[in-house]
């Protein structure tokens, strides 16, 4: 009787399963991977009809590179990040974060509607492809694990500006790469195909050549190797790991060589408007005191994601010392962090595998190891934030799934809505510049760089206000927001210059000549002011004097267009033809379609009797016309 039982309940228990399995949706694991891009890309949608803000026209809206579409390729693989925007080499080789949007442009000219839709689209990816990523990772855990880190990292709030930012598109890029090579380097282990390695390696490069910080997802490697083989309960074949690890030393030896030979490695300009750690007036208890303060507030940002700003520099982020009590929460803070590492390498090798992730991709945007370009900012997390949603994704599954998998859903599904509510009324900031500046004196009163901004906003207004008392009374109030800027960071030359030209538009020029000579007690070399003087000499008839303005601006900055085009001028007005035909043909040199120079050009060479030569650059004015000649 029990054998017929037991027979009849395994036939009854093997149908049904069958059916189930086959009928039911939630079982196809696509839907999954839908939900994880989907709900990311409706989340920020509302950004596709944005405009440019901050430096979106480094890489898009002013990059010549990236204006010429597919033809500008070449030139973006062969020259240093900033060079297509300012004429000046830099430090930086970044190809990977503009040839995407030159490619953007193969059907039209560069519009921010179209490069912040591929923002969104890729970022919508990026989500989807860590729900893969966790999957292949952690097969043996439901998909509502995966489901839950893909969704908690989509929704968090700190990612608002890499994704409404144009620009920030590098950051995208690189956890792209991450995950792809992350992906590749899994099915790899699986079946050994060396197909999966070399696209394992060629995404690990593409990242690194979008942005330096990258170049961390080489520790991610051996780590995932590990972490693969530990959850197998294999033997850890540790000459297999270093070895298959060693090949991503390839991508990184062919970076820095591009590097090398395409800008050289003349060290990075750091200002303390950028990061207040080069503030020399710090000591050394004030410097470690303010850089454990930031690491607290990153931490801050992560779990509590409310109080959110475009800018962090001096002084958002106070000066901070051993009595400042942030600082010792953060200490305490870190520690139990490290120390939950460790623990949780001998028990909980999930957790231990999400917090190596934040650290190794926070490493070099936390000013512990090198300094910056930055005292904070929110796009230092948005790769690191994968390993901390990784681990309170898996919190919730180890704490709150095993009892009662309803407790895991409202646990994340609370979290996912809150993040996505805060996520919603931020984008909003990020719709233009007015908008952005706005909130950075609310979101950052005690910064430089957001007052200066801000109070250049109402200057730009002003000037294209016709009725005068309205014109006067914006460019007073812009004055206020000046003086504010110059009071936290006497060092900010751009606060100074700005100040200058409102002044001049207030018809008070003696004052604003003192504030650019102020300016340059402070910064000798500010090439803003060093122009802006020679500009006041020259409206005052005091033409040898503009001159020696403007070769000082040169000197400063040879690479400065509108410089070298007020020397040329001061010359030619001045009566030394030659050197203005040479400043005019330096000119001419950084910005081949420049109309004016090449007119004045025609024009100094046809007063030299050298009309062959005059006609071969007046040549060049009719084709930049689209004239016959």
């Amino acid at each position: 009787m029990s054998k017929k039982i037991k027979t009849t309940q395994k036939k009854s228990k093997a149908k049904p399963n069958k059916k189930v399995k086959s009928t039911n949706i939630l079982s196809n694991e696509y839907i999954w991977i839908i939900i994880s891009i989907v709900f990311p890309f409706l989340l920020y949608i509302s950004t596709t009809g944005y405009k440019y803000t901050l430096d979106d026209d480094l890489v898009a809206a002013k990059n010549k590179y990236v204006q010429e579409g597919i033809g500008g390729i070449d030139d973006l693989l062969t020259s240093s990040y900033h060079y297509a925007f300012t004429n000046k080499p830099d430090r930086h080789y970044r190809p990977m974060a503009m040839i995407p949007f030159a490619i953007e442009n193969i059907n039209g000219p560069s519009t921010p509607e179209k490069h912040h839709f591929f923002n969104v689209f890729w970022y919508a990816i990026c989500c989807g492809l860590i729900y893969i990523f966790l999957r292949m990772l952690l097969p043996s855990f439901p998909h509502w694990f995966a489901l839950g880190a893909a969704l908690l990292f989509a929704a968090h709030p700190v990612h608002t500006e890499v994704v409404a930012n144009i620009k920030s598109r590098d950051e995208i890029n690189v956890l792209l790469g991450l995950l792809v090579s992350l992906i590749s380097i899994i099915q790899y282990d699986k079946t050994r195909k060396i197909l999966y390695l070399v696209l394992s390696l060629i995404a690990y490069f593409l990242a690194c050549l979008s942005k330096e910080n990258g170049l961390q997802i080489i520790a991610l490697i051996p780590l995932t190797l590990y972490f693969i083989h530990y959850k197998k309960e294999e033997i850890i074949d540790w000459k297999y790991i270093l070895t298959t690890s060693a090949f991503f030393l390839i991508p990184v030896a062919m970076f820095f060589g591009l590097r090398a030979m395409y800008t050289g490695d003349g060290g990075q300009d750091l200002y303390i408007i950028d990061n207040i750690l080069l503030d020399e007036k710090l000591s050394f208890g004030e410097y470690w005191a303010t850089v454990i303060y930031m690491l607290g507030d990153y931490l801050r940002l992560l779990i509590y994601p409310i109080n959110l700003s475009y800018d962090y520099s001096s002084y958002h982020i106070p000066i901070a010392n051993w009595g400042t009590w942030q600082v010792w929460a953060s200490i305490i803070t870190w520690a139990g962090i490290l120390f939950a590492a460790y623990k949780s390498f001998q028990h909980q090798k999930v957790v231990f595998y999400g917090v190596a992730i934040f650290l190794f991709m926070f490493a070099l945007v936390s000013n512990v190891f090198i300094l910056t370009g930055f005292t904070m900012t929110e796009r230092g997390l948005f790769s690191p934030s994968l390993g901390f949603s990784i681990i309170c994704a898996y919190l919730a599954y180890h704490y709150l799934y095993n009892i009662n998998k309803n407790y895991f859903f409202a646990a994340v599904g609370l979290v996912v809505l809150l993040y996505s509510a805060r996520t919603f009324t931020r984008l909003p900031v990020w719709e233009n510049n007015e908008a952005l500046h706005a909130s950075g004196i609310i979101s950052a009163p005690n910064s430089a760089r957001t007052n200066s901004f801000y109070g250049n906003q109402l200057y730009q207004k002003a000037i294209n206000i016709s009725d005068v008392n309205e014109k006067n009374k914006l460019l007073n109030e812009a004055m206020i927001y000046f003086d504010k800027s110059i009071e936290i960071n006497p060092y900010f030359g751009d606060s100074f210059h700005r100040k200058g030209q409102t002044l001049e538009q207030l018809g008070r020029i003696s004052e604003a000549k003192q504030i650019y000579l102020k300016a340059l007690e402070f910064l000798p070399d500010y090439v803003l002011s060093l122009n802006s003087l020679g500009v006041i000499a020259a409206n005052s008839n005091n033409q040898q004097e503009a001159s020696e303005w403007f070769y000082k601006a040169v000197q400063s900055d040879p690479y400065n267009l509108i410089a070298l085009t007020n020397l040329a001028i001061s010359y030619k007005n001045l009566g030394r033809q030659d050197d203005a035909l040479n400043t005019y043909l330096k000119a001419h040199e950084l910005k081949p379609s420049h109309e004016g120079v090449l007119l004045a050009i025609v024009e100094i060479y046809k007063a030299k009797g050298d009309i062959e030569t005059a006609i071969f650059y007046d040549k060049k004015v009719k084709d930049l016309r689209g004239e016959s000649y």
